[in-house]
């Protein structure tokens, strides 16, 4: 795609994407919804889209589960 027509899709796409995002799988540039598919590597903070070029903040959740099991049936630690 030349320049110009980049630039006319990316316009397009940031005047059509909703915005701000919520507990979502990867991180979506809430510009133009770009999804990153390496976003377990990106900090928390602000960073740039490298499709846009708008910058952005991210946050990250975390949620921690925990497994349980009695001693001496399918025990958690190695080697039981």
């Amino acid at each position: 795609m030349c320049g110009k027509c980049n630039d006319a899709e990316m316009a397009r796409r940031v005047a059509a994407f909703e915005g701000d995002t919520d507990y979502t799988r990867e991180v979506i540039c809430p510009h133009c919804g770009r999804e990153c598919s390496d976003s377990w590597e990106m900090l928390e903070g602000i960073t740039e889209c490298s499709d846009c070029g708008n910058s952005y903040e991210i946050e990250r959740d975390v949620e921690v589960t925990y497994c349980t099991r009695k001693v001496g049936s399918n025990a958690l630690s190695a080697g039981e």
